[in-house]
């Protein structure tokens, strides 16, 4: 068998559900990545970092004092990046909206503001109490220090000046009525009603420069915040809205791009791919997908219209034959009728994998003549006549060659590389190594998802499905309450039979070791594919018999959009999972 041959979506895909997908889960795993990542990067940057990035580094930081920071590390996209900015502004302004120390309110943000004022004054000892205690008495010469800054007190107006207060001997301990601002002094930034923490400021348009991280953030957080009250069926974006979320998508990234650390790129590129649009394949219009849900096939154009929107490309990129894609909607007008969004007179309005379909179509068409008879064979294509005509594949087939979704992709002004998994090669986009190992590394990981006959991806689908709801239903709190009895019927419903199943039991695990090795095979898709991830790429991820979106890559797991089922958006699959269903058999990675 030819290396194509093997890279070929030649089973069926998952079954699609029939209905609009579930609520999309949240992705803390690939959240909790970025802002490690970001915050190791602000706090390392041997240039001496901003108030407002060192007070990104203070909020990314999981506990003050050794002790956890309520709230000071959110576990979802719109909170965790609104609580950066929001910190990054105070600590840029030097201001707290409660009482931080002993006895006092001790916010986390007020917290984060105080803990690096005393720290930019020398004062960083672990006990944040006792280090204000010697910062009053040293410095501020507070005759009964207390421990504890009150907002607007003679300690906060000190450590905001840098060292000793602007104004004369301190008498007292500094209350919330104890100051008035020095003589030519700057007015303080105005708090919110009640004294809460200042509003964060409208990013300032215009380019990107190399110290726009706090901007960056500040656009996610606004993005994330747009994106979650977007129009949707189901949970899929839908219409202006989302075509505005992708537009912005490719803002934002121009942005990133202009930063110059490596290590805060890495993770502002992930926190995108965690709001990026994710389709499920059952909804697509049934031109290449199949009538039934039996038929569901269209994994592989559904998995690259997601990479392609999380570059930030939309219809209106594509340079293609633009004339074929209006035939085929046309010669297929009753299905693109039918479609899930609407279709204008450029068919720019439908959804990203729609669209896709029309453009496989105009793909194979090739140079060929536009009439009916042509799209029609381009679409599901033909044998070869009496005459000897050649057969034509049509998209209906090519659609399940990875090489042919490369194509595709470079119709929409990017770059695509095919990566064929092996140990060994140093170049594995290189067409001589490729098939000198093709037929080595690259099939004997694609025969592990090909084991029972075929059944071994969808039984260790089943477990991984199972094993995301029980997680999710340990981190939904008490209040969601038809939620968590709507998880607890279905891990009732499906525990029996999924955890009888012993596909990924120890002996088998063991014989996958002994074809791949666990680190071996993490080492290889972490080089060949997760720098590129770091960089901005996207991923169309090869698997037995199917395709899904990567979102990242971590240490015990990785993160995908899967469009065989709802449910399967911002999906967590441990690498042994990964490894048994052939993941990173295959991948295309898009670039620009």
């Amino acid at each position: 068998m030819r290396a194509t041959e093997g890279l070929r979506d030649g089973s069926a895909t998952a079954t699609a559900s029939a209905g609009r997908r579930a609520a999309r889960p949240s992705a803390p795993g690939l959240l909790l990545a970025g802002n490690r990542a970001l915050a190791r990067a602000l706090r390392d940057n041997p240039r001496q970092p901003t108030p407002a990035c060192r007070g990104m580094a203070v909020l990314l930081r999981s506990e003050v004092d050794g002790a956890p920071v309520a709230g000071g590390l959110i576990g979802s996209i719109v909170g965790g990046i609104q609580d950066a900015v929001a910190t990054a502004t105070a600590i840029a302004s030097g201001q707290i909206g409660g009482s931080v120390g002993r006895g006092g309110k001790n916010n986390p943000l007020d917290v984060a503001v105080v803990r690096e004022l005393l720290r930019a004054a020398g004062y960083a000892d672990p006990g944040l109490g006792a280090a204000i205690e010697r910062y009053q008495r040293e410095v501020a010469g507070l005759r009964r220090p207390d421990g504890r800054v009150d907002p607007g007190g003679r300690t906060l107006t000190a450590l905001r000046g840098g060292g000793a207060p602007a104004v004369g001997p301190v008498p007292d301990a500094g209350g919330a009525g104890a100051t008035t601002t020095p003589p030519g002094a700057t007015h303080p930034t105005p708090t919110r009603p009640g004294g809460t923490d200042p509003t964060p400021p409208t990013p300032p348009a215009g380019p990107a420069g190399p110290a726009d991280a706090t901007r960056i953030a500040a656009e996610i957080a606004a993005l994330a915040t747009t994106s979650a009250g977007l129009k949707r069926s189901g949970t899929e974006e839908i219409g202006a809205g989302r075509d505005a979320l992708v537009a912005r998508i490719a803002e934002i990234r121009t942005m990133i791009a202009g930063l110059s650390d490596d290590t805060a790129k890495a993770g502002f590129y992930h926190q995108l791919n965690a709001i990026s649009p994710s389709y499920t394949q059952g909804t697509n219009m049934d031109l290449l997908e199949g009538p039934v849900a039996t038929e569901t096939r269209t994994c592989n154009i559904t998995s690259l219209a997601m990479t392609l929107e999380g570059l930030g490309k939309s219809p209106a990129d594509f340079t293609g034959n633009k004339e074929a894609v209006r035939a085929a909607a046309r010669v297929y007008g009753h299905v693109v009728a039918a479609a899930a969004d609407h279709a204008d007179a450029e068919l720019e309005s439908l959804r990203m994998p729609d669209f896709v379909q029309l453009a496989a179509i105009a793909e194979e068409l090739g140079n060929t003549a536009i009439d009916d008879e042509a799209i029609k064979t381009a679409a599901t294509g033909s044998q070869p006549d009496e005459q000897g005509k050649k057969k034509v594949k049509g998209a209906w087939n090519s659609i399940l060659d990875i090489y042919f979704l490369g194509r595709l992709a470079r119709r929409f002004g990017v770059d695509a590389n095919v990566v064929i998994f092996n140990l060994t090669s140093n170049d594995p986009t290189d067409p001589k190594q490729r098939k000198k190992h093709a037929s080595d590394d690259f099939y004997a990981l694609r025969a592990l998802g090909a084991k029972s006959k075929k059944t071994r991806r969808t039984h260790v689908e089943k477990i991984v499905d199972l094993r995301n709801k029980r997680e999710q239903l340990a981190t939904l709190p008490a209040s969601s309450t038809k939620r968590r009895a709507k998880l607890e019927e279905e891990i009732a419903k499906e525990a029996a039979t999924v955890d009888a199943m012993t596909d990924l039991s120890q002996a088998a695990l063991d014989e996958d070791e002994k074809s791949i090795p666990m680190q071996e095979y993490k080492e290889r898709v972490r080089a060949t594919i997760g720098a590129q991830v770091d960089r901005g790429a996207q991923v169309v991820v090869g698997l037995s018999g199917h395709y899904v979106r990567l979102q990242s890559l971590g240490d015990d797991h990785v993160i995908v959009d899967d469009p065989g089922r709802a449910a399967r958006a911002n999906r967590k699959v441990t690498w042994e999972e990964a490894r048994a269903m052939s993941y990173f058999a295959s991948a295309l990675v898009v670039s620009g």
